[in-house]
């Protein structure tokens, strides 16, 4: 018997606290390499220290290239921020009809040096 397995793509995220990092996440057919057209969908992305917690992290999501497969995710720069924690991006479409097309864990390094 063949299994369907329709759970997000993982991919961890890296990143310095207090860095303004744009992460572009290229959308491509499997066989083919073509883009896949993500236009007509609206795209939320957020960061938790687990799953299950109340407090909820934005990370923007850019779409303007989505008709070429590209959406670009912005990292929050809140100095509250959990060091370790897990994040996903959840594709609506126009009824209200979500799909988590990718997730993982985030690792937040703390900076070493101080700008005044």
């Amino acid at each position: 018997m063949n299994s369907l397995d329709a759970s997000p793509v993982d991919q961890d995220l890296v990143w310095t606290l207090g860095d303004s990092i744009d992460f572009t996440l290229t959308f491509t057919d499997a066989s083919t390499g073509d883009p896949i057209d993500l236009s007509g969908f609206t795209y939320q992305a957020s960061l938790r220290k687990r799953s299950w917690d109340s407090t909820e992290f934005a990370m923007p999501v850019d779409d303007t290239s989505a008709a070429t497969g590209v959406l670009v995710v912005a990292t929050p720069t809140d100095d509250t921020l959990p060091r370790r924690g897990v994040w996903d991006l959840v594709q609506v479409d126009g009824s209200s009809n979500e799909k988590t097309l990718i997730g993982g864990t985030v690792l937040i390094e703390r900076r070493v040096t101080v700008i005044p």
